[in-house]
């Protein structure tokens, strides 16, 4: 990737893979990337992604935060993407149009997941990440317990999708 960058006129961007804040020091201190897009759920939390953007500000690295897990990483991105000096956008895997995953995701959790509007997410104007989990919504899918995930290996034995 070092060579890629050095050799490439294209901002290079990555990062939504990568876990932990710690993930993204070596890329940062090398130079490697221009435009990290670091995901909320995987660097750790609020403070993990904050950490990262002010890491990333200090070597001039743009900020495109991934956000595919659900409503709550989504809005909790938000949050700390109006408080980035180096945020660019903010990509979340949803629809324009609502669809089967919004209806799911409303029902799971009781409120409607965030809308773009004019081409913007507007900020909540309820306290905290602005919604209200409430338990009856919660009652209605029981924790069943959790299962290994399933890993994917490449032919030359690297970590695949999965």
């Amino acid at each position: 990737m070092a060579r890629v960058s050095r050799r490439s006129t294209t901002p290079i961007a990555t990062g939504e893979r990568l876990v932990a804040a710690f993930g993204c020091r070596e890329l940062i201190e090398k130079g490697i990337v221009d435009i990290l897009q670091t995901d909320i759920d995987h660097v750790g939390g609020i403070t993990g992604l904050w950490k990262v953007a002010a890491m990333a500000n200090f070597s001039n690295i743009s900020m495109a935060p991934h956000a595919c897990e659900g409503p709550i990483g989504g809005l909790a991105t938000l949050h700390l993407d109006c408080a980035m000096p180096n945020f660019l956008i903010q990509e979340i895997c949803s629809f324009v149009q609502p669809g089967e995953k919004e209806r799911i995701w409303a029902e799971w959790f009781g409120f409607e997941p965030m809308r773009m509007v004019n081409g913007r997410f507007p900020l909540p104007s309820k306290p905290g990440l602005g919604f209200e989990l409430t338990e009856a919504a919660l009652a209605k899918y029981p924790f069943g317990g959790s299962r290994p995930m399933a890993s994917v290996f490449q032919q030359d034995g690297s970590v695949g999708e999965w």
